[in-house]
């Protein structure tokens, strides 16, 4: 397509409702020619939209909506050493059910764990599964997985059912959030 045929094609989709965005997240060498629309809503300082209330990523952690698996030195090594190069957060659902099932809170705050099970095993266990998961979704924003879970000791492994989206974060740099499945 040349020069002249995209600006025509490009007037057309202007002409429908659909807007230029900027091209962000790729190398400006791999930018050359290309031209993104989207159909989505304008953007907030135009003055034909009125924002009603915004709920930021950062804004979740913050109130406890989201645990960010990057906030702590430890869980974020573990993180990428299981593979993952993206920040990565659940939940607290997702948490509490995956890596909190079968703990008892103690009076510091701290939870004890059934025997042999820690927060680091368990997020190891659900990042690797959904390692596993992401390698056979194919092309999707969205994986569901199962982790089981060990309870206690008379107790049979209670099954979890999850699933991680790809998206925006606050920056429009991808992100990941792990889930209960269903949630949104």
């Amino acid at each position: 397509m040349n020069e002249s045929e995209m600006n025509e094609m490009a007037q057309d989709l202007k002409a429908i409702g659909f807007r230029q965005v900027p091209l962000q997240g790729l190398p400006p060498e791999l930018q050359d020619g290309m031209v993104m629309f989207t159909a989505s809503p304008p953007e907030p300082d135009d003055e034909t939209w009125e924002v009603i209330s915004t709920y930021s990523r950062a804004q979740a952690i913050k109130d406890g909506v989201l645990v960010d698996l990057m906030a702590d030195d430890e869980t974020k090594a573990l993180v990428h050493e299981a593979g993952f190069r993206l920040p990565v957060a659940m939940t607290i659902e997702a948490f509490g059910e995956s890596i909190l099932a079968g703990t008892v809170e103690q009076d510091d705050h701290t939870f004890e764990f059934p025997a042999g099970q820690s927060v680091k095993g368990r997020l190891w266990d659900v990042l690797m599964v959904l390692r596993v998961a992401i390698r056979a979704g194919g092309d999707t924003d969205r994986v569901s997985f199962k982790v089981s879970v060990y309870v206690g000791d008379d107790a049979a492994p209670k099954t979890v059912s999850l699933w991680c989206q790809i998206g925006p974060g606050d920056t429009a740099a991808p992100v990941l959030t792990i889930m209960l499945e269903g949630q949104d």
